[in-house]
């Protein structure tokens, strides 16, 4: 089954290293958040559907055939959005929320009160130090790495990720899915989530330092969406 990656706020592909070596899966397509595929207005479904767009335009997809999206915070909306858009899609998430009732209280007051707006994008990367600390980033190769990913993105795009994670408002969570989240997760805490299985002390840093863990949950369900 392909697999397609959506990668979190501020990361890219290699947030992934760890685990989809340790997951049997050959075929794997990265979708790193690109500002020139970023909708001029509108959010994360507007963002989805582009990216559905392209997915159809790949020679090797196939509509009746199976793909599996694999979702890590951020790129778990744009997941969730593009499951909706792609009928035999299956659905895993990954440090992430389904819908608007599992919004943490900092979504929900930067909808209310949008001073994120305020704050200019150099400023978010100087922060490195202490949004790693709050991710649980705890090992030096593992800050380099989010500081260099951090890095990649553009002023535009990251402007364009805060605004559409703030905004969306998905109502119906999706019926098929394969959610793990860790237990102390900060930016997503698991109080609000109706998770299928945790990680005990995981952070949202998880998928990175726990990824082997992360691994043994998928395989048994990713077997049985390629074997039916």
């Amino acid at each position: 089954m392909k697999t397609y990656c959506l990668p979190g706020l501020g990361t890219d592909h290699r947030v992934f290293q760890n685990l989809i070596p340790q997951l049997p899966v050959t075929e794997v397509v990265y979708l790193d958040f690109k500002e020139e595929l970023l909708p001029k207005s509108g959010g994360i479904e507007d963002y989805a559907l582009v990216l559905s767009k392209e997915i159809a335009k790949d020679i090797d997809y196939n509509p009746d055939e199976p793909i599996l999206l694999l979702g890590l915070s951020l790129g778990g909306f744009v997941a969730v959005e593009l499951h909706k858009l792609l009928p035999n899609s299956r659905l895993i998430l990954i440090s992430t929320i389904k819908s608007k009732r599992e919004r943490p209280f900092v979504l929900n007051l930067g909808r209310r009160l949008p001073l994120y707006n305020l704050v200019p994008t150099w400023f978010s990367r100087n922060m490195v130090p202490l949004i790693s600390r709050w991710m649980r980033v705890t090992d030096k190769e593992g800050y380099h790495l989010y500081r260099q990913m951090l890095k990649g993105w553009s002023g535009k795009t990251f402007r364009w990720a805060r605004r559409a994670a703030v905004n969306w408002r998905n109502e119906n969570p999706p019926e098929q899915v394969l959610h793990i989240h860790g237990t102390r997760d900060h930016i997503f805490p698991h109080k609000h989530i109706k998770i299928e299985h945790y990680i005990q002390g995981g952070s949202h840093y998880m998928v990175m330092d726990r990824a082997k863990e992360i691994a043994a949950l998928i395989k048994p369900t990713l077997a049985n969406k390629i074997n039916t």
